[in-house]
């Protein structure tokens, strides 16, 4: 049975997604596991239910991978979806992607990081 993924990005980093999601599968985490990726923007088909959404696919999900760049700003959506999955004890793994990134928040200093540079 493979593993479900949540991954949570900026709309800037969707370019940076295949060669993430290959490094998700490589790293110690989910060393020998099948994984599959669920993308929120493929699963989500209107922001009038965007909430509700998110938060079904959150709790059908394994663990949450939040994309951590440059592009991500003060409040953006991986914080609400971050807040989601913890509050459902759900493992949160936060994937840095560049040197270029600002500060893990506060809040989420406790989850596990990745550093993802990009030329590895």
């Amino acid at each position: 049975m493979s593993k479900k993924i949540f991954l949570s990005y900026e709309m800037a980093d969707k370019g940076r997604l295949v060669s993430v999601i290959e490094k998700l599968r490589n790293c110690s985490i989910f060393a020998g596991e099948e994984i599959e990726i669920i993308d929120p923007l493929q699963e989500v088909d209107s922001t009038d239910v965007l909430r509700a959404k998110l938060t079904q696919i959150i709790k059908g999900s394994d663990a949450v991978v939040l994309i951590w760049s440059s592009a991500i700003t003060e409040w953006s959506w991986r914080m609400y979806e971050a807040g989601l999955a913890d509050a459902m004890n759900k493992p949160i793994i936060i994937a840095v992607v560049d040197s270029d990134a600002p500060e893990i928040a506060v809040s989420l200093s406790r989850f596990q990081v990745l550093r993802m540079s990009e030329k590895s």
